[in-house]
């Protein structure tokens, strides 16, 4: 079986890559949430997953557009499925690149594109699986799927909407991540606190930080009808006096929002120095109060849920975000990832409450509890024998703080397509997933390949 495999990769090398050139064309962006009409998220998405399931029809497997979400491709007839779940979408290109973003090379062995490695590699290794499967007419009792979402960088509500039209599969890889294996994730909570409008005679003519709830903010500016304010205490605080106004404008450091104890919190220290400076008093004091507990702590203190379990670490919280508008009402963006230590209607209800001590509309945009799998599952032994055969490397298992397709399925596991090693060697700021001049080994997507087909075959053997 293994020559089988390997020579299958070899001769499929370049059609392999002719067919991820082609999705990688392809800039499949996401809006923010589901548009009307018949792309619900526009139409590069929908372009890329019709490609893809062209591509299922001439390899000669079956294939549902479900409603332009996602679509599926299956090979088999089983009764029970396994699947492979990627996505199709991918982030905005950015600056920085140092070629065509959306144009795939291969340079030294390694690709190099916006998608290759988030998630448009993994899509296209799904795909020649199913090729495998189909060209060498293996015998398998589950029908064998590949699940191609559209929605996973913004809203994940793609994933959702497929479990509300097909049957859940009995275990589900998703190719998102790294290997060895990821058996959970902590839950996510993202919303915006809005507050009342405050008085129209306030000194504080505008405020503004962050530009995403998910990431530690690394600037923050208000601008206030006053003069001859103190000096900051603090050094990343700069003030800018005009025309009887003084522009306040406080540095951080960036962090996404699971790690932000690695950033610095700009919008922390506007609000403190704001506070210390008493420019108001009443219930705007009493909102940014509640915004300087929430910018000013990282482990939950600011809503009073702080806790920690042994398999996911400490619950996060930042404050991302915060505006002030024209009619004065404040919305402050927040970011929770929590471990099992709290249920999520306790964390809920003291959301709620911290809301209501400032008469505020809470908005909640994303609530998730958290995904586990327990890693003694026979499911997950054979993962674990599948990587060690094929790589011969021993095979651990871990959690993350983010979010996958895995979370949606009961028994979704996160595996692969990358190596820590790849990731060790990307240069500062490029390479990665988002970042410019994202990268994946070639050789590391071969690999792959030949770790799902033979976990495939081992998967429908103990199920």
């Amino acid at each position: 079986m293994r020559e089988i495999i390997e020579k299958f990769i070899d001769d499929n090398g370049q059609q392999l890559l002719h067919d991820l050139g082609r999705l990688v064309a392809i800039p499949s962006v996401a809006p923010v949430s589901p548009q009307p009409g018949p792309y619900p998220y526009l139409e590069p998405c929908a372009q890329a997953l019709d490609y893809m399931l062209r591509r299922g029809s001439e390899i000669g497997l079956s294939g549902e557009n479900i409603d332009y979400r996602c679509g599926v491709l299956s090979y088999g007839d089983g009764d029970e499925s396994i699947a492979i779940a990627a996505h199709l979408d991918v982030v905005p290109a950015g600056d920085g690149w140092t070629g065509d973003p959306f144009s795939l090379r291969v340079e030294g062995g390694t690709l190099y594109g916006r998608g290759v490695n988030d998630n448009k590699g993994s899509a296209i290794m799904g795909l020649y699986l199913m090729k495998f499967l189909q060209e060498n007419q293996i015998p398998l009792k589950h029908k064998i799927q590949l699940i191609l979402g559209c929605d996973e960088e913004t809203g994940m509500t793609d994933m959702p909407y497929y479990l509300s039209k097909k049957k859940a599969p009995a275990i589900t890889l998703v190719p998102d991540g790294e290997f060895p294996i990821c058996v959970g994730e902590k839950g996510l909570c993202e919303g915006e606190i809005i507050s009342q409008p405050t008085s129209d005679d306030s000194p504080i003519l505008s405020l503004k930080g962050g530009s995403a709830s998910n990431m530690v903010p690394s600037s923050a500016v208000a601008v206030v009808r006053a003069t001859g304010l103190p000096t900051p205490a603090c050094g990343d605080i700069t003030l800018c006096e005009k025309d009887g106004q003084t522009t306040i404008t406080a540095t951080g450091v960036s962090a996404h929002a699971s790690t932000p104890d690695a950033g610095d919190n700009a919008i922390g220290k506007l609000v403190d120095y704001l506070l210390d400076c008493a420019l108001v008093e009443g219930y705007e004091k009493d909102v940014l109060e509640t915004a300087r507990d929430l910018s000013c702590t990282c482990y939950g203190e600011g809503f009073g849920v702080a806790c920690a379990d042994e398999t996911f670490g400490k619950l996060t919280c930042i404050c991302g975000t915060i505006k002030k508008d024209e009619q004065g009402q404040y919305a402050i963006g927040f970011n929770i990832r929590w471990p099992m230590a709290i249920q999520g209607d306790v964390l809920k209800s003291a959301i709620e409450l911290c809301c209501g001590d400032i008469d505020a509309k809470l908005q909640l945009n994303l609530f998730d509890e958290p995904h586990y799998v327990d890693p003694e599952q026979p499911a997950v032994q054979a993962l674990k024998r599948c990587y060690e055969q094929v790589t011969g490397e021993p095979c651990g298992h871990y959690v993350i703080s983010g979010a996958t397709y895995a979370r949606y399925f009961p028994m979704g596991l996160t595996f692969g397509p990358m190596f820590h090693s790849d990731i060790e060697q990307m240069p500062a700021g490029h390479g990665s997933a988002h970042q410019p001049d994202e990268m994946l080994p070639l050789a590391t997507l071969k690999k792959a390949l030949a770790i799902y087909i033979d976990t495939i075959a081992a998967l429908d053997g103990i199920l």
